[in-house]
């Protein structure tokens, strides 16, 4: 009959030992700096938001002309609470960004959420065919980039959490 100490040797088990517990540090470490990315890509995403919302209350109070419908759905009031939903998403990103699930799941709604403002942000300038002078296209192209970096996010959570 073999017994376990007949397969391995105490010298290969510490060997084994030693490896896994070198492994566990090297993956810690690599989790350290792939959170470390993830948390700095974001304050960029921050930054980004609040200087599209700058954009979007200059566009506002500066280039509406008689040829821009004034329905267009932006307001004072309309970008303190999409501050408001970036706080609320901004908080529980940090706050959840060791816990895989819930983390995923945050992710997956604030590129749903970004991708249907886009789909909405096109929808209004092909109802309203208004030719859009270059101020509006400073708020869609920093919307844009604020959606790639999401993506970036999601696949760097999605590598680091398997």
């Amino acid at each position: 009959m073999v017994t376990q100490e007949d397969v391995i040797t105490p010298e290969e088990r510490r060997y084994l030992r030693r490896r896994n517990e070198d492994l566990r540090v090297l993956y810690g470490d690599a989790r350290k700096r792939s959170t470390t990315l993830i948390r700095r890509i974001g304050y960029g995403l921050i930054g980004l938001y609040l200087l599209r919302g700058l954009s979007i209350l200059l566009v506002h109070q500066f280039a509406l002309t008689d040829e821009v419908p004034l329905h267009y759905p932006v307001d004072t009031l309309t970008v303190l609470s999409r501050i408001g939903f970036l706080a609320a998403f901004t908080f529980a990103s940090f706050y959840f960004i060791d816990q895989p699930r819930i983390i995923s799941a945050i992710s997956v709604a604030a590129l749903s959420v970004t991708g249907l403002l886009i789909w909405l942000d096109i929808e209004w300038w092909y109802l309203t065919l208004v030719s859009l002078e270059p101020l509006f296209w400073l708020p869609f192209i920093l919307r844009l980039l604020c959606f790639i970096g999401l993506i970036a996010v999601h696949v760097l959570l999605r590598h680091r959490d398997g």
